[in-house]
């Protein structure tokens, strides 16, 4: 098995149905049709995946489509993880648009708070939001969802090429409305580098002055760099890898096996078992791939991780990467260095560095040093 950040942690994708109520600017799902999810077939997998032993936590993500449209299907396999394992460490979410909470599920999600989180796609401000996701906005029902947690919800803020320049402002919005904005950049868009990536320099470079300016607020997932790994006294393997195929796993609603959810993009494609068997052999193998691809070359490579999903759906190759996206991910590395040089000289006042040991701290001093000499 290949590093991994946490390779005692499962990540169990499920498709719970091809069918969505809204279509998305950005959206890369294609061939969506109205199947649900066959819920015998998934309690097969999961008990296959339960009796794991390597693994000692499990997180279970329900997808779509909207997964509320397979609500019943959703609580009759939940009710049934929670009835038939008590004893495992068991975490579940579901990916929404917010759009379909009718009160039964209003009701279900209540009473089950503590067990099931919702994570909100949720782009900014109404203008933002109903560009890049159907005119829903007003159909959210957002004073519900921030009722349920103690905890900031998170919401899944995504970034297009419609909206990028008012990223800065929309992520304040979010999170002023009560919610933790979780950025990423949009895969299904054709980004224009000259005249996207300035922009997303200037936008990024104002969310480090917020977390500056914030240091009691946990950061952002787009800050979420190993910087560590640069250090030259910290020994690791030659890429970045998010765990696709290994600790991360997907089903269709047939319970066909992927390596992730992004490898279900193309709805319209029969599961071909032979093709994704050659996949997941593949993926084992990445690290002599890298050896043979840009990436090799790339200094940025060691935390990069690549969506091999989407690279596979999009471009029909693992390894045919988005050299846009790489535009973007070098800035946000060198912006994330940035941020820790900053915080690194008053890092008694940032919560997200109390929870690092000296050791960690030296390591990654290191990295942000080798990052930004070397940029």
């Amino acid at each position: 098995m290949h590093w991994s950040s946490d390779d005692t942690t499962r990540r169990i994708f499920i498709m719970l149905t091809n069918n969505c109520n809204l279509k998305c600017y950005y959206c890369y799902e294609i061939g969506k049709h109205i199947v649900s999810v066959n819920v015998d077939a998934i309690k097969q997998v999961l008990i296959t995946e339960f009796s794991n032993r390597e693994y000692n936590r499990y997180v279970v993500s329900f997808h779509g489509g909207e997964p509320f449209l397979a609500f019943q299907q959703m609580k009759d396999i939940c009710e049934w993880i929670w009835e038939n394992y008590t004893g495992k460490n068991i975490s579940i979410n579901a990916t929404t648009n917010g759009t379909i909470l009718n009160p039964i599920i209003k009701n279900w999600l209540t009473e089950h708070k503590n067990t099931f989180k919702i994570i909100l796609s949720l782009d900014g401000k109404a203008s933002t939001h109903n560009v890049n996701r159907d005119n829903s906005f007003e159909k959210i029902d957002k004073e519900f969802i921030l009722s349920l947690y103690d905890e900031r919800p998170a919401a899944k803020m995504t970034i297009s090429d419609k909206n990028l320049s008012k990223l800065y402002e929309n992520f304040t919005y979010v999170y002023q409305l009560g919610f933790m904005p979780d950025p990423s950049i949009a895969a299904g868009v054709d980004w224009d580098i000259e005249r996207d990536l300035p922009i997303f320099e200037k936008q990024i470079s104002q969310l480090i002055d917020f977390f500056i300016e914030h240091p009691q607020v946990q950061l952002s997932s787009i800050f979420n760099i190993p910087l560590h790994k640069y250090s030259p006294l910290f020994k690791t393997n030659g890429c970045g890898f998010c765990g696709t195929g290994e600790t991360t796993i997907a089903y269709d609603v047939y319970g066909n096996k992927y390596p992730c959810h992004t490898f279900i993009s193309n709805l319209s494609k029969p599961y071909d078992k032979e093709e994704v068997e050659i996949v997941f052999q593949k993926l084992q193998n990445i690290e002599e791939s890298y050896n043979h691809s840009s990436c090799h070359e790339c200094k940025f490579s060691i935390s990069c991780s690549p969506c091999f999903g989407m690279n596979y759906t999009k471009r029909g190759n693992l390894y045919a990467l988005d050299t846009d996206k790489c535009a973007f991910i070098k800035s946000t590395i060198f912006a994330t260095a940035k941020l820790y040089a900053i915080a690194l000289s008053r890092s008694d006042e940032f919560i997200w560095l109390k929870n690092k040991n000296a050791k960690e701290i030296m390591h990654i001093a290191l990295g942000v040093k080798k990052i930004i000499s070397s940029y």
